[in-house]
């Protein structure tokens, strides 16, 4: 393995939005939740962004606002049609952690999508 030097000229400068110090974040809400909207849009890319952006930083199921600071497993990509094949922007969506367990919990999935054997006492 070869060692190399990484100087701090070769960092991308990443710039952030200045907060204004006269925004309250319990009475200026829409403040907040814009500029929130704003910095996950700046921190994510491609398809990703397109879907943030889509929905607007905000989880189709609770209607609340994802943070997108929050660790990417608090946050995760969820498949509207449930095939992880597609990968289209419109079939993706971001959801809480919570949400997203909470729709898989209601909606169990069927192996091989097929209907259950009959079990062993069964007629």
């Amino acid at each position: 393995m070869k060692n190399q030097l990484i100087y701090l000229s070769d960092k991308k400068i990443i710039r952030t939005t200045p907060i204004k110090l006269d925004k309250n974040p319990f009475l200026d809400k829409d403040y907040w939740i814009k500029y929130k909207f704003n910095e996950g849009s700046r921190k994510l890319t491609g398809r990703f962004k397109r879907a943030w952006d889509n929905q607007n930083g905000i989880c189709p199921d609770c209607n609340q606002l994802i943070d997108i600071h929050s660790d990417p497993e608090d946050r995760p990509l969820h498949h509207k049609d449930g095939n992880h094949n597609n990968n289209t922007v419109s079939n993706l969506v971001y959801k809480h952690a919570n949400c997203h367990r909470q729709q898989h919990a209601l909606k169990p999935k069927l192996q091989n999508n097929s209907r259950p054997t009959k079990g062993f006492f069964d007629a």
